[in-house]
């Protein structure tokens, strides 16, 4: 939910109902996931795809259909108490990597174009007192928080392949 001076309410409140969870007796199965591979496509305008803060040197992705898929048959099983998986995919990708693939499938070049954390920072301190009032700067906060927590992934590509197989030994 947070890493290394990032703070998201979104996180606190995860971790909080996550804690509420373990303390009851119900059957519950936590699932994970990193941001999905539309995260790359959202990312493009024209022909360059922005990476908020150059993003992260490979982030673990994962398919909507794929999460999908896991929590439906999560939801079914009763052979999973008191369990959390990561549900990502089998390798992790830099945004250079995905805008190379994603230009290859489109038939055209997508250019990366790094946009300094820098100048995030500056804009979420320029922000931060606006947030308690407007909607539209509370917003752009938390964004600006889940880029940076973004650009401080901490998952390495040999993890997501484990992980990736653990869901594939685990689910049909």
């Amino acid at each position: 939910p947070t890493g290394q001076g990032v703070d998201l309410p979104s996180g606190r409140i995860k971790a909080e109902v996550e804690a509420a969870l373990g303390r009851t007796r119900l059957n519950w199965t936590v699932l994970g996931a990193p941001p999905s591979m539309g995260l790359f496509f959202s990312m493009i305008r024209g022909g360059f795809m922005i990476a908020p803060g150059g993003g992260p040197v490979a982030l673990p992705t994962v398919s909507p259909a794929d999460v999908g898929e896991i929590a439906a048959q999560a939801v079914l099983r009763k052979d999973l108490p008191r369990m959390r998986f990561r549900v990502v995919g089998p390798e992790a990708m830099s945004f250079a990597e995905a805008a190379g693939r994603i230009g290859r499938a489109m038939g055209r070049t997508i250019r990366v174009l790094a946009v300094p954390l820098l100048l995030l920072r500056v804009a979420r301190a320029a922000t931060r007192p606006l947030a308690g009032r407007s909607d539209r700067a509370l917003f752009l906060q938390q964004m600006l928080a889940f880029v940076e927590m973004l650009n401080q992934f901490p998952e390495s590509a040999a993890s997501e392949a484990a992980q990736a197989q653990l869901l594939l030994d685990v689910f049909d």
